[in-house]
């Protein structure tokens, strides 16, 4: 009898283990998130949405306020745009008759086509072999540019070629022409100053870098003088005198800029400075400007004006 007992109290023990293991031990106590699981009868079709494509990230284009002095060449170099560019992003404004304030859009990359110098333009000017001058710690070099077309032309800007000995190039930097308009017959100069001389320097050449046609721009104003004096030094220059602005604009006040280049003896440019002055219309009015030397003596100034 105490046999059949014990069977049955094993018997009873083995049910007991048996009943819920499958709750007790379940994978999702070892999942660590919850996922929710939908049951239907109705077969799930899952779509596979297409990839969206991957944007490039284009730099954000840049905002230039203008500042007195400033051109649309200058600006062009500043953030080593072509003119072109700059144009096409700012249709609004003139280039001619910027305005201190204006805002100008850098655009974000130059555009390849519209930088390609015109052959025309090219073939246009003619530029003198570099004038190039140690001086305070750097280098000065002064080219003149001279339109050799019937074709007035506007913001000329060249490029100064750094070449070693054996005509290897060094370095390259460019500059613009220190007036905007450059017309049919005329010359304007251009200087440049690199603080540091490039190593193995020899010698430089110029080259246009850029420029535009200025056909359809109007003259704005046009400059009467009525006095001009030049007082000569060895080594600098003063132009003073009386002029006035005529114009047909309906404007009270202009902006004008004088200009000198003072030269030396081979007719190398060996100075220039000039000034942005703003007048009023039709009113005469008292100017001066002196220019110095970077070394050699000065024997004859050129004067220049331009208004815009």
């Amino acid at each position: 009898m105490k046999h059949y007992i014990l069977i049955f109290l094993i018997l009873a023990l083995f049910a007991a283990c048996s009943t819920g293991t499958g709750e007790a031990i379940s994978i999702q106590q070892l999942t660590p998130y919850i996922t929710k699981t939908i049951v239907s009868d109705t077969p799930m079709v899952v779509e596979t949405a297409e990839m969206a494509p991957t944007l490039a990230v284009t730099p954000t284009p840049a905002v230039h306020i203008v500042s007195l002095g400033d051109t649309i060449s200058s600006i062009a170099l500043q953030y080593g745009v072509s003119i072109d560019a700059l144009l096409i992003a700012n249709p609004e404004i003139s280039p001619t008759a910027m305005i201190v304030g204006d805002t100008v859009v850098i655009p974000s990359e130059g555009l390849p086509d519209a930088a390609k110098l015109d052959a025309s333009l090219a073939e246009a000017v003619r530029i003198e072999r570099p004038y190039c001058t140690n001086t305070a710690g750097g280098l000065w070099c002064s080219a003149m540019i001279e339109n050799i077309s019937e074709m007035d032309m506007v913001f000329p800007v060249i490029t100064f070629k750094f070449l070693d000995g054996a005509g290897n190039t060094i370095s390259e930097k460019s500059t613009p022409a220190i007036l905007q308009k450059l017309n049919a017959g005329s010359s304007l100069p251009a200087v440049l100053f690199i603080e540091e001389v490039p190593p193995q320097f020899n010698r430089a050449e110029a080259s246009l870098f850029s420029a535009e046609s200025a056909q359809g721009q109007e003259d704005t104003g046009v400059v009467v003088e009525q006095e001009r004096n030049l007082q000569l030094d060895a080594l600098s220059a003063t132009i003073s005198g009386t002029m006035r602005v005529v114009s047909e604009e309906n404007e009270d006040r202009q902006d004008l800029s004088i200009a000198a280049a003072a030269m030396d003896i081979d007719r190398n440019i060996v100075g220039v400075r000039r000034k942005d002055i703003s007048v009023e219309v039709n009113a005469e009015f008292d100017f001066n400007i002196a220019v110095f030397s970077t070394g050699n003596e000065i024997v004859d100034v050129i004067f220049y004006t331009e208004v815009y």
